[in-house]
């Protein structure tokens, strides 16, 4: 078992998808930019989306592959555990999206290693690969420990079931 087992299965999906750099920009854009909100109503945050696509796909080289709608990728961010929806109290048939806290911690993340948006796919690549390379080593170690704590486990039962036979004689 790897350390990034234990991890929220939906910060490893975030921060390896495609299209990272493409979600962490809408995600700062809409929830960290100027006049942003916790909750916004879907309907607002798919017309955002739409726009985001069109300017993000005329200033960069990102095409997908799957040619895939607003609507789309919010269902699928939605399943992923990027975003969560809840029902709008305020209004039947309305309901309202929050960056779930797994996209939270990948956004804090980003901000604790100071990532300009033109240098986002760049650094977080580099830093991304560092950290998988820590977690392995920290996994190999704590398998070694894991294994070193079993086997001194294993020698106390046997030091154990000497004394029961021991007793019992």
């Amino acid at each position: 078992m790897f350390l990034t087992d234990k991890l929220d299965s939906s910060i490893i999906k975030l921060l390896r998808s495609d299209n990272f750099e493409f979600i962490i920009s809408f995600f700062y854009a809409l929830f960290r930019g100027e006049n942003s909100d916790d909750s916004i109503p879907q309907v607002t945050f798919e017309k955002e989306l739409e726009i985001f696509i069109k300017k993000f796909n005329q200033t960069t080289s990102f095409r997908d592959k799957n040619q895939e709608n607003a609507k789309t990728y919010t269902e699928s961010w939605i399943k992923s555990g990027f975003l969560t929806r809840r029902e709008n109290g305020d209004f039947e048939n309305e309901y309202l999206l929050e960056l779930a806290d797994s996209s939270v911690q990948v956004m804090n993340f980003v901000d604790t290693i100071g990532l300009t948006e033109t240098g986002l796919h760049a650094a977080v690549q580099s830093e991304f690969e560092n950290a998988l390379s820590n977690l392995k080593i920290i996994a190999y170690s704590s398998k070694s420990l894991k294994e070193h704590n079993l086997k001194e486990i294993d020698k106390e039962i046997a030091k154990l079931q000497k004394r029961k036979k021991l007793i019992e004689a």
